[in-house]
């Protein structure tokens, strides 16, 4: 039984140790040459997301999730321990590096309305290749989806005071969030017009 005891208070040391390593060579790093923006992040239930950071607030942190590029906004509260944490630390690193910080965060913002764009572009295209309805449909809902992330970095851009250039696209549609879900918006009442005649 002793030897029990002693094995069980090896192990919880060597845990709290090796926590202990990750967290002080997070510190270290978070202020030496700051915190990398992409890291995996563990919530309450342990589930486990890779992600780049875009922005932490006070109580929040705002990330784009790198296996489908859809973005969120999450409580610090809804995140374990150590993520939680090394979040906040990465805000301080971004601090210590302020003006750095603010101009790679419009940097990253306008890669990833680039991208978005990108991908609007590649699925409305698909959408009009395919003869399936309801592939179709889902393409569709991909596109809205999308849109809906642009609108939101093209708002975060804004807030920067970046101006957006809306007619270099390439399909030589509007490339503005907005201006394309005000044009669907228009179609859709359009053919639900029609459809009442």
């Amino acid at each position: 039984m002793k030897l029990l005891v002693t094995t069980v208070r090896r192990i919880l040391i060597a845990f709290l140790l090796f926590l202990g390593g990750i967290f002080g060579y997070d510190y270290y790093e978070a202020q030496s040459v700051g915190l990398p923006q992409e890291m995996t992040l563990w919530d309450t239930q342990y589930r486990r997301v890779n992600a780049r950071l875009l922005e932490v607030c006070d109580s929040s942190v705002r990330f784009q999730r790198l296996e489908d590029g859809r973005y969120f906004t999450v409580q610090f509260d809804d995140l374990s321990f150590l993520s939680s944490q090394r979040v906040q630390l990465f805000e301080n690193s971004q601090a210590i590096n302020g003006s750095t910080a603010a101009v790679s965060r419009i940097a990253r913002l306008q890669s990833d309305r680039k991208e978005l764009l990108q991908r609007i572009e590649y699925f409305e295209a698909r959408a009009e290749q395919t003869t399936s309805a309801i592939e179709t449909r889902t393409l569709d809902r991909d596109v809205e989806r999308l849109l809906e992330d642009l609108l939101v970095v093209e708002r975060r851009l804004k807030e920067a005071g970046v101006e957006l250039d809306y007619t270099a696209s390439i399909s030589r549609k509007a490339t503005s969030g907005i201006q394309d879900m005000g044009t669907r918006l228009i179609d859709f009442g359009s053919k639900i017009s029609g459809k009442l005649r």
